[in-house]
């Protein structure tokens, strides 16, 4: 093994975490409403956030192990659409938990901007997944249960919407409550 394979283990790690850091900021910014309302869960109910994500993760773990390793392709893809929705689910939860974050560094500091703040609060929660033994067997499982749990909460409390009329106008979108 030489220097270099070690600089290159050590710069993949550093890709992977900015990459997820920067994608947790992304997804709080484009789903605002559903980031906020996983933080909203994450707050006001983390026992049950807990309690969803741990059963989430546990049929996950049975549907992923049992439906990949068959040898029909039709299972297998089936498996994989079902994992990588809830990786997406992962990642929206873990969104919340980045806002979350965000929101407490910009109580500590309140000179901070709300776009860096939550760029920090991903940053930290990416940084505390990679601490050795603690950060892989503690804090990241822990937050990947958080996680799936808080977008689950709020996809199976989301209350029914009422059809707005809705129509395109050339200057964009307009509604009844914006005539804009």
């Amino acid at each position: 093994m030489s220097i270099g394979d070690v600089l290159s283990v050590i710069a993949g790690v550093l890709a992977v975490g900015g990459t997820l850091a920067a994608t947790l900021t992304a997804i709080v910014i484009l789903f605002r409403k559903r980031a906020s309302a996983a933080r909203a869960a994450l707050e006001t109910r983390p026992a049950r956030t807990f309690g969803t994500g741990a059963a989430c993760v546990l049929f996950v773990s049975i549907f992923g192990i049992a439906l990949v390793g068959q040898p029909n392709g039709l299972l297998k893809l089936i498996a994989w659409v079902v994992l990588a929705a809830f990786f997406a689910l992962a990642a929206l939860g873990a969104a919340g938990i980045a806002l979350l974050c965000a929101n407490r560094i910009e109580t500590f500091d309140t000179r901070v901007r709300p776009l860096t703040a939550l760029w920090r609060g991903s940053l930290l929660i990416v940084a505390a997944g990679f601490l050795p033994i603690v950060g892989w067997f503690m804090v990241f499982p822990v937050s990947v249960i958080f996680s799936l749990g808080a977008a689950m909460t709020t996809f199976l409390e989301q209350r029914p919407r009422t059809a707005a009329a809705v129509s395109i106008t050339p200057l964009g979108l307009s509604t009844p409550e914006n005539p804009g």
